[in-house]
């Protein structure tokens, strides 16, 4: 919901978006423009990863923003899936993932002046849950993943990451998990998807943090 929200801001900006996605929503299917091009990808796959590296670069030459939004909020006891099954997608999908296309978009991302990327985490990588372990520790990964990249890429490329309360509840939460919720969160929890996207164009507009 916060990537197709994302998408809407940046095509009614006039930016040529690609959004990757494992499952084109009924949401992204209404976003009509020119500017949007959609790359279905299997998030398991690390040959899908690659083949969606190739599309991008068939489609451009230069990156402004790579926004790493992605991931699989599971219980460590999901149901049908032993614990290492659900600690090798969390793996693949929160890091594994960001670092192919971290090192397979690093030029399109030159070419642009100020490029940056992005990776929205969780605020739970400072306050880890008891059975979101690995969900917790994949997170906490990919924040010093990105913060190596910050080293590495500068100065051309910035890298920051965006760590992200409940921004949106969905229609599933019930009422009762929203005020525990709540309770936790030092300021409003709900608030929708319109601060994020300030904190993106900040970023954006700031070219000196990384």
């Amino acid at each position: 919901r916060l990537g197709v929200a994302l998408v809407k801001h940046y095509v009614g900006l006039g930016h040529h978006v690609l959004a990757l996605t494992r499952r084109v929503s009924d949401e992204l299917r209404d976003v009509t423009s020119n500017l949007l091009h959609i790359i279905e990808v299997d998030y398991s796959s690390n040959d899908s990863i690659g083949n969606a590296i190739i599309e991008i670069k068939k489609k451009t030459e230069a990156l402004s923003i790579l926004v790493h939004n992605a991931s699989f909020y599971e219980i460590d006891q999901a149901i049908g899936l032993t614990t290492s099954e659900v600690y090798s997608r969390m793996f693949q999908v929160h890091m594994q993932m960001p670092m192919l296309l971290n090192e397979g978009l690093a030029d399109l991302l030159r070419n642009s002046q100020g490029a940056h990327i992005v990776a929205l985490s969780d605020i739970y990588v400072e306050r880890p849950l008891a059975d979101r372990a690995m969900y917790c520790s994949t997170k906490a990964g990919w924040e010093v993943l990105t913060k190596s990249y910050a080293k590495k890429l500068a100065p051309l490329v910035r890298c920051n990451v965006l760590q992200l309360g409940p921004v949106e509840f969905p229609v599933s939460h019930s009422e009762e998990y929203r005020l525990q919720v709540s309770r936790e969160t030092l300021l409003a929890a709900g608030p929708g998807f319109w601060p994020v996207i300030q904190a993106m164009d900040f970023l954006s507009a700031n070219a000196f943090i990384t």
